[in-house]
């Protein structure tokens, strides 16, 4: 569940700083949610849908519960539909996400602009993968940029 949580984060997801087995994306109202289902379900990703009263009225949420079942490769399909889908289900208008810009421009208003400068593309390896590998490269083909960043997560 690490790897998939980190992943989503680094794409703009408010995981709300779960820790457990269970990642929900928080989508917000009811039709946003439908829209996110059909959205992941169409990409082969299932995930069960939260909404009210299990949820806050516009807390709707969907949760994949993640198990030791799951190869990487799976981990890696869940990572890139997640990151395929952010526009078409609008993430970066989710309330979540609007939580999630404020609480950061609250601690460093500098961190948030770098974010929004970097534009992170997934490049999924399935043939082989160490457990805890970052599969996001900047989208920077110069070295010279000072945004250029070379991240090799161990």
């Amino acid at each position: 569940a690490d790897f998939l949580r980190e992943e989503l984060d680094k794409m703009g997801y408010n995981l709300e700083a779960s820790k457990s087995q269970i990642v929900s994306l928080e989508s917000g109202t009811e039709q946003q949610t439908i829209i996110l289902r059909d959205a992941l379900e169409k990409n082969g990703v299932f995930a069960s849908v939260f909404c009210a009263p299990a949820t806050p009225k516009n807390r709707a949420l969907m949760r994949m519960s993640v198990n030791a079942e799951l190869n990487n490769e799976q981990l890696e399909h869940i990572v890139k539909v997640c990151y395929d889908i952010r526009d078409e289900v609008d993430m970066k208008n989710w309330p979540s996400t609007l939580r999630k810009e404020k609480d950061i421009r609250k601690a460093n208003p500098a961190v948030l602009r770098t974010v929004e400068k970097l534009k992170l593309k997934p490049e999924v390896n399935n043939t082989e993968r160490s457990s805890k590998c970052n599969i996001y490269k900047l989208n920077r083909k110069n070295p010279q940029d000072p945004n250029f960043v070379v991240d090799n997560a161990s």
